[in-house]
This record gives C-alpha cells, structure tokens and sequence, in this order.
C-alpha cells in the first residue's frame, strides 16, 4: 500500500489534454491554410490521431514515472519509520532500566548511609561507656558537645529545665567535685535528687555493668512499664545508643531492669555527647 506523499497529478494530467487540444487547434489552423496544397482529410484525420497517440502516450509514460518515484519514496519513508519506531522501542527500554537502575541505587544509599552512622554510633558510644567505666572524666570531655555541653537525666522523660547541663570545660573533675546539685526529684517520694557528682553517677549513671548488656538499641526509644520517653522531642537531631540490662537479679522478676542510653549530634563532621539519659523500674 501506497503512502500519501501529498503529490497531486491533476494539473499535471490537465496540462497533457490541454497540450494535445492545443496541438490539434494549431494542426487545424494548419491544416486550414494549406488544404489547397494536396493534403486530404483522411491524411490530416491520421495525422491528428498520430499526434494525439503521441502526445498522450507521452503524458502516460511520465505519470507512469512519477508513479513509481513516488512508491519508490513511500517504500523509503515506511522502511525509515519502522526503523524510527524500532529505535524507539529499544530507547524506551533503556529507559525503563535506567529508572529502575536509579530506584535501585536510591534504596541503596539511605540503607548504606544508616549503616555506615549506626556502626560510628556504636564504637563511639562503646569508647565512651569505657571511659564511664572507669570513671575517666577527662578523656570523656573530649567527647563532649562543644556547645551544647552534656544533659544528664536520671530517668526517662527528658525535662529540659530541670535537668543538669555539664560543659566539657567542667568535665575533668567532676569525680572529685563536692559540690551538690539538684538533678531532679526521686520516682516515688519525690524528694529532690540533691548530690554531687560522684553520688549521683553511682545512682544514675554506672549503677550497672552496661558494657555487659546483652541489649544494645540503635535509635528505638522504647517505654518500658510506667516510664514516658521523650527523648526525640527534646532531641530531634540526636542518634542515640541504648545499654538495656532486662534484670541483674532474678529474684526480682526483671523489676530491677536497667537502661542507659548515649545521645550524640553531629558537629563539623564528628559525633559528640549531648545527653545521658539513666532508666529503671519507677513507681
């Protein structure tokens, strides 16, 4: 089946008859002035039949031309359109696995990402939970939020205008400080949690072998029976780190389960300590 190619034969056809009535005119006027001359009128009737044949053969043998030219190019554009629409199948293709090659490697970088933080958080927060261990003030400062300080707070909700903020300057020697501070108030009684550092880190910090803990936690904050955690309100930036020891005792039943938890932010590309949240059993 042809292609239109948008070629129109009909001026060119009314050009041929026109051309062949034009030529049997001027015969005639021809014919007219010399028919003295000797020419019959079967001669002149043949004589315009054999121009008339002429002519239209002619005309016949270019539309016959044109014709196949024009097949020759709709054959040329069918062949050039399979190939534009074979072309575009194959594009369509590549880009169907490119964008699944893209969603691919979407899914990839945040889980990478997560993973390469979460492992940072761990060895940094266990470099840490050793030098609480061992009670080493002055390596702990280090680690401390230049700007920030650390927070400490002695059970799980988190209340920023109670709880007690320690500078890194202040850090090294907190241990031997006799000063009292108030760091809240005790679950049960209510009675303000008034004591130095050393007391108040034997009470709500190191109370327990964390480095023994056989649950470590990786920003899951977790409510475990009355405690209200709020830890992502206060600290919304922070990746934290939870030491959760279910029961030291078994004849408590795990009533006397307990939690720390490291909080750390970023700054200028290192982790620093932000907050020391202690949790156990309250009332």
């Amino acid at each position: 089946m042809l292609i239109n190619s948008g070629l129109d034969l009909t001026p060119i056809v009314h050009f041929k008859v026109d051309r062949v009535l034009g030529d049997w005119v001027t015969f005639m006027e021809v014919y007219s002035r010399n028919r003295n001359k000797g020419l019959s009128w079967p001669v002149v009737v043949v004589l315009m039949l054999l121009t008339a044949f002429i002519a239209g053969g002619a005309a016949f043998f270019w539309q016959a031309s044109a014709l196949n030219n024009t097949s020759k190019e709709n054959k040329a554009l069918s062949d050039e359109l399979k190939s534009i629409k074979s072309d575009k199948e194959n594009l369509e293709k590549e880009k169907s696995q490119l964008e699944k090659d893209v969603l691919s490697l979407k899914d990839q970088i945040p889980q990478e990402a997560v993973k390469g933080r979460r492992e940072a958080i761990l060895d940094i927060s266990d470099e840490a939970l050793h030098m609480l261990k061992d009670k080493d003030m002055s390596r702990l400062s280090k680690l401390v939020h230049p700007d920030k300080g650390i927070r400490f707070t002695p059970y799980s909700y988190v209340d920023a205008k109670v709880d007690v903020k320690i500078t890194a300057a202040g850090f090294s020697g907190l241990m031997a400080e006799t000063r009292k501070r108030m760091w809240g108030a005790f679950d049960g009684t209510g009675d303000p949690i008034d004591l130095t550092f050393s007391e108040y880190y034997k009470k709500f910090v190191y109370d327990a072998d964390f480095l023994e803990a056989p649950q470590i936690i990786f920003n899951q904050p977790i409510e475990r029976g009355n405690s209200l955690v709020n830890l992502k309100e206060i600290y919304p930036d922070a990746q934290f780190i939870e030491y959760h020891l279910p029961g030291i005792d078994p004849q408590y039943n795990g009533l006397d389960w307990r939690s720390l938890l490291l909080l750390w932010e970023q700054k200028e590309g290192n982790w620093y300590l932000v907050g020391i949240i202690h949790n156990q059993w309250t009332i």
